[in-house]
Formats: C-alpha cells, sequence, structure tokens
C-alpha cells in the first residue's frame, strides 16, 4: 500500500480506519508503507496511532524500494522509499 512519494496520502490511515471498523485487528499485513516516511506530522501521528490500534502489521521491503523508488537513468536518486521503521517499532507496531 502507498508505494509512492505523496506525503499527503491518507491510504495506510484509510486502511488502518477500515480494519477497526470491520473488527479485523492483528489480521490485516500492509507492504511498502513508503509514502508514511514524508507524511506531515499529524498524518504521521495519526496514522501511527490507527495502525497501531488496528494491530496492523507493517511490513517494508527495503531491496525492492530501494532500486524501484526515484529509479531514473544516468541519475543518482534523492529519495528512497522506505517506511519509518524505528518509529514503527518504538510503539510496537511489527
Amino acid at each position: 500500500i502507498d508505494e509512492h512519494a505523496d506525503g499527503q496520502s491518507d491510504s495506510l490511515l484509510q486502511l488502518a480506519r477500515s480494519t477497526i471498523q470491520f473488527n479485523y485487528h492483528h489480521k490485516v499485513v500492509a507492504s511498502h508503507c513508503c509514502s508514511l516516511s514524508l507524511a506531515k506530522s499529524e498524518l504521521f501521528k495519526e496514522t501511527i496511532s490507527a495502525l497501531k490500534e488496528a494491530q496492523i502489521t507493517v511490513v517494508c521491503l527495503p531491496t525492492c524500494n530501494l532500486y524501484m523508488q526515484d529509479h531514473v537513468p544516468n541519475a543518482t536518486p534523492r529519495w528512497r522509499g522506505i517506511p519509518p521503521v524505528w518509529e514503527l517499532r518504538a510503539v510496537g507496531i511489527p
């Protein structure tokens, strides 16, 4: 989910809200989660909180994303789509 560089995307937040709404706690895994790294503070905190409440597991794919994100031939990449792993772990999101 959200394998792009749009820091205003709330797709991960919507996934967490739907998970809570339909009582799928601890049954959902989200992968990539790249745009979360670029989210503004309020959206970032709200998303992290919802992920924790929904008990969503986040799987990052660093090898894949280090290659794909911002890949332009003959140019050095400026952004790499890695989710905020340390911040997720700090609040107990696996």
